[in-house]
C-alpha cells in the first residue's frame, strides 16, 4: 500500500470516527459548560486564552459534587502516601498424596516464602515507578473527566531521559472512540 493510499485510508477512518462522535458533542459541551467549565468546549477551537468560563452556571452543585467525589477518591484511594494495591496470586495448590510438597496442599501460591518476597519486591517497584511518574498529579483530571464527561483517554508515554512514564489527558475534542461489532472499544 502506497503512502497516498495510507493517507486516504487514515482520512477516511477519521471521517468515520468524527461521524460517530458528532451526536454526542452537544451533550459534552453542556457538561463542560455546567460541570467542568475549566475545560474548553469542543466548539471552542480557536478560543482566546484567559476567557472567563463558568459564567453560564447558575448553581455550582454539579461542579462541587464532582470535585468532592474526585477529592475523596484521589485523597483516600489513590493517595501517594498509601499502599493502595497489593498483588496476590489466585487459586490454591493441590499436590498428590505422595508428593513431597503435600504439606502445602490447600495453600495459595503466594504463601510460599520466595513467592511472597518476589510479590512484595514487585509491589515496591511499582510504587516507586508511580512516585517517579506524574500519576498522582494527573489522576484527579483522569477521574474528573471519567466522572463528568464519561470518557477519558489517558495517553501513557515513556520519558527515557528521566527513566519514568508520563501520563497526559488530552481534551475530549482530540479523541475519537469507536466500538467493534461486539461493543468493545476499538480505535486501532
Amino acid at each position: 500500500m502506497s503512502d497516498i493510499d495510507k493517507l486516504r485510508d487514515a482520512k477516511s477512518a477519521l471521517t468515520a470516527l468524527k461521524a460517530i462522535r458528532q451526536p454526542f458533542e452537544a451533550e459534552v459541551n453542556n457538561i463542560i459548560t455546567y460541570v467542568t467549565h475549566g475545560r474548553r468546549k469542543i466548539s471552542d477551537k480557536r478560543q482566546n486564552k484567559g476567557k472567563r468560563t463558568g459564567i453560564e452556571t447558575y448553581d455550582s452543585t454539579a461542579l462541587e459534587s464532582v470535585n468532592i467525589f474526585v477529592d475523596g477518591l484521589t485523597g483516600v484511594t489513590l493517595s501517594r502516601s498509601l499502599r493502595w494495591f497489593a498483588y496476590a496470586l489466585p487459586g490454591k495448590m493441590q499436590f498428590s498424596r505422595t508428593s513431597l510438597m503435600r504439606g502445602w496442599n490447600g495453600k495459595k501460591l503466594d504463601e510460599f516464602p520466595d513467592v511472597k518476597v518476589w510479590l512484595t519486591d514487585f509491589e515496591d517497584a511499582m510504587y516507586a515507578a508511580f512516585l517517579k511518574s506524574n500519576l498522582y498529579d494527573i489522576v484527579g483530571q483522569v477521574v474528573k473527566d471519567a466522572v463528568s464527561l464519561g470518557t477519558v483517554s489517558p495517553i501513557l508515554e515513556e520519558d527515557v531521559a528521566k527513566e519514568r512514564f508520563v501520563i497526559q489527558v488530552p481534551h475530549f475534542r482530540e479523541c475519537y472512540l469507536a466500538e467493534d461489532r461486539f461493543g468493545v472499544v476499538d480505535t486501532n
